[in-house]
């Protein structure tokens, strides 16, 4: 019986079993279905952010400013808002002591620039690679204090009894073959359900674990808020900032091999088109309220890819419409970002490679050479901003369940970009303090559990139902036709009612057919999830409207769908307990002791 497993080998799982047992807890294991997966070891951008409080510069903040900005963006309760901004600095700062090089200036100052709905320059950056960076410094730091590390498990069922985490039944990825793990505590560091979407910037190793709250009964918070934004997709990255920077062209591919400027095909106005894709680089997230401005690329891109079926790629090698005569068409903002950056060149790749070196490097270091290559696009999936609800110790409504990184319904629509990292850290010691402080023991969990799981197992062979590879790509190329950043109320209702079918009784309809029993238990995670999002998303269309990165309209409207916003409703909590949703308000930020000796 382990005092503590962390399940999930990520920035948020790593640093929280560093946590654990740098506040005294030893009984603990960091538990992995591969320790080289995962989003945080395998993502990024062209810049990728970590979001925190202001740490240098002139910038006047505070921990309250910071909180006021997160709860700002919806969907979040104010002691949440509270607790990610009051740990934001202790915890970035950790990260610098380990050796995550994230730069100053000669004075010591980390010195920050703006990103997506930020008010202060709170972002930083230690280039395209972030997140990498992190877990392999934690990884690092994990091995050197000799923290119990079991490689090759998938956690596929929680078991809960009395409202309380009893153990974990694993599977053995090696040997197709079920393990049990009792704990007292569990600490879900899964990321976001990257399987979820056909259309999708996660690296391919990472698939998620979002069923497992569902599995366990625990109540989610906001799962019809994702992002969804401009991606590549042959090597899945993120195209925002620079990519966007340089002014590439937009380019259609027909079936028939011929091709055809897109925006030329859309856009009346070629300076109304450059500004457009300008403003991209900083607005990177589809926004519905942004339908007349820069998100409007996304709607095009997905028209021409989703509904018409062609092919859109960046040319970084030709210049878009607007530019034959120079720069004179150019906004002054634009103008003078890429004077201030040297890059007023004659060519995308010029200017890319001006602007930032390592984005350019990066797609080459992946066989795409943008001196020579298209660039192959979509609108993907790139974040998934609700999760299991929790409290202020990111513990969820089970006792002894917690939730961290990017699995936890921290975020509404809006968050700033690079505040999830910040949330992997923050959750991390926050759930490790709060396991540090309890007094209980618990007995192991009967083996029974094991045998029970391992009967439907035995049973689903039999069943004749719907191969669940079927059903997995059904799912997927539904999602991201009508449940991404345009979502057409009557397709997610049937889709809905389709998938409950199969969700309540898995083992008798669905079948693993030939194959090994860890894709089939994969899919049950993607398919539980898929019903969660759909639930919400249901709930949020008819309550909320077009809110976050996501407009509510049918597919024949898609290109004139209006900003259909409830006001009344955006900064409420979408909750999904059992598949069914509600709108629920958020607590206000609590007040605070300022009192100092009161905390001596």
């Amino acid at each position: 019986m382990y005092k503590a497993i962390v399940i999930g080998s990520g920035c948020a799982g790593l640093a929280c079993a560093l946590r654990l047992t740098e506040s005294g807890v030893r009984n603990i294991a960091l538990i992995t279905e591969d320790l080289k997966a995962g989003t945080s070891l395998n993502a990024g951008s062209d810049k990728q952010t970590y979001y925190k409080l202001a740490l240098g510069g002139d910038e006047k903040d505070s921990v309250l400013q910071l909180a006021s900005d997160l709860y700002a963006g919806g969907g979040m309760n104010g002691e949440t808002a509270l607790v990610e901004a009051a740990v934001s600095a202790r915890a970035f700062l950790y990260l610098n002591e380990l050796g995550v090089k994230f730069p100053t200036n000669e004075f010591g100052e980390y010195i920050g620039y703006q990103t997506d709905h930020d008010t202060k320059r709170r972002a930083v950056s230690c280039g395209p690679l972030t997140s990498k960076y992190m877990s392999e410094t934690l990884l690092n730091h994990v091995k050197l204090r000799d923290i119990e590390i079991y490689d090759f498990l998938r956690a596929v069922k929680i078991i809960v009894e009395d409202n309380s985490v009893r153990c974990v039944i694993f599977i053995d990825t090696r040997q197709d073959k079920l393990v049990k793990i009792d704990a007292e505590n569990v600490i879900l560091a899964t990321g976001g359900e990257a399987s979820l979407y056909e259309n999708s910037v996660f690296p391919k190793s990472q698939w998620g674990g979002m069923g497992l709250f569902c599995d366990a009964g625990a109540a989610l918070y906001n799962m019809n808020s994702w992002q969804y934004g401009i991606a590549s997709t042959d090597f899945r990255w993120n195209l925002s900032g620079s990519y966007q920077q340089a002014l590439p062209k937009y380019v259609i591919r027909f079936g028939n091999g011929q091709e055809e400027d897109l925006l030329d095909k859309y856009f009346d106005d070629p300076r109304d088109a450059l500004e457009r894709v300008f403003l991209k680089g900083y607005q990177w997230p589809f926004d519905a309220r942004k339908l007349k401005g820069s998100s409007y690329l996304d709607i095009v891109v997905h028209y021409e890819t989703a509904v018409l079926g062609n092919t859109v790629y960046l040319n970084f090698t030709q210049n878009p419409p607007g530019l034959e005569n120079g720069f004179d068409s150019l906004s002054a903002e634009c103008f003078s970002y890429l004077k201030n950056c040297n890059a007023l060149c004659d060519t995308p790749i010029k200017r890319l490679r001006a602007i930032n070196e390592k984005a350019y490097q990066l797609f080459l270091s992946h066989n795409i050479d943008l001196e020579k290559d298209y660039l192959k696009i979509g609108v993907c999936a790139q974040h998934q901003n609700g999760g299991a609800a929790i409290d202020k110790n990111y513990e969820t409504d089970i006792h002894g369940l917690f939730a961290i990184g990017e699995c936890a319904g921290v975020f509404g629509a809006y968050r700033p970009g690079g505040s999830a990292l910040n949330s992997t850290q923050v959750g991390a010691l926050r759930a490790a303090q709060c396991i540090c402080g309890r007094k209980e023991a618990k007995s192991p969990a009967d083996e029974k559990v094991v045998y029970e799981l391992s009967e439907c197992l035995l049973n689903a062979r039999q069943n004749n139902g719907i191969f669940h590879g079927k059903l997995l790509s059904k799912i997927q190329k539904k999602m991201s036709r009508y449940v991404s950043l345009v979502r057409d109320i009557d397709e997610i209702e049937a889709m809905r009612e389709e998938l409950l079918v199969y969700a309540r009784d898995y083992y008798n309809k669905v079948s693993p057919g030939d194959e090994a029993l860890l894709p089939y238990l994969k899919t049950r995670d993607t398919l539980l999830t898929a019903c969660a999002v759909l639930s919400a998303s249901l709930k949020s269309a008819h309550k909320q409207g077009s809110i976050g990165s996501s407009v509510v309209c049918s597919e024949e409207n898609i290109l004139t769908a209006p900003y259909g916003a409830h006001e009344e409703n955006l900064q409420n909590i979408v909750k999904t307990k059992g598949f069914e949703s509600e709108l629920i308000k958020p607590t206000p930020i609590p007040k605070r002791e300022l009192w100092f000796e009161s905390l001596l």
